[in-house]
């Protein structure tokens, strides 16, 4: 590990669960393999890697959406991104490196690691249809315009380490479904 820039301690972020339920930096997202992106294309992510950190840590992005990898520190990353579907990639950061391209072409969810400096994590959900976001400071997010029926709605933190799922009914007349974390069911 380069102490200089990354110091010779590394402080792992202890999660903690708000005691009114909330959960804040989830992934949340329709679980259903039946809606597809009808816009043509998204612009690209960026993901920056300063003083051995990655930001932002979790993402969300399309098939096919082109992924920057930012290296700001005078040091090399060998970046690990590990998948179900699209196996083990790896991805070597030279220092001050301007920007790495890499895609993902199917919905997956990715682990990102440096083999250099296993405190550099990060994670990457392809999601192929627009109805997911990331929960904010006080656990909420909003998904929009998508059709009445019932869906399976699932969640996946990183702390916590699993995925969990909901079922849940949208009429056209909802506004805001309220979930709490506990009521959700484990998979």
């Amino acid at each position: 590990m380069d102490t200089q820039l990354c110091g010779d301690k590394v402080t792992k972020k202890v999660f903690r669960k708000q005691a009114n339920g909330e959960l804040p930096g989830a992934l949340v997202w329709i679980d259903s393999a039946n809606f597809r992106w009808t816009q043509s294309q998204a612009p690209p992510l960026e993901i920056h890697i300063e003083r051995c950190k990655i930001n932002p840590r979790v993402v969300i992005a399309r098939p096919g959406q082109e992924i920057f990898f930012m290296n700001e520190d005078p040091v090399s990353y060998d970046l690990q991104l590990e998948s179900q579907s699209h196996g083990i990639r790896s991805r070597p950061l030279p220092p001050n490196l301007k920007r790495s391209v890499i895609t993902f072409d199917r919905s997956d969810f990715v682990n990102v690691r440096c083999l250099l400096h296993p405190h550099v994590i990060s994670y990457i959900m392809i999601q192929a249809h627009p109805y997911y976001g990331i929960t904010d400071e006080r656990g909420r997010v909003k998904l929009s315009n998508f059709p009445p029926g019932r869906y399976r709605l699932a969640l996946w933190h990183e702390a916590l380490g699993l995925k969990k799922t909901a079922e849940i009914e949208v009429s056209a007349g909802n506004k805001q479904i309220e979930l709490k974390w506990e009521e959700i069911n484990s998979q």
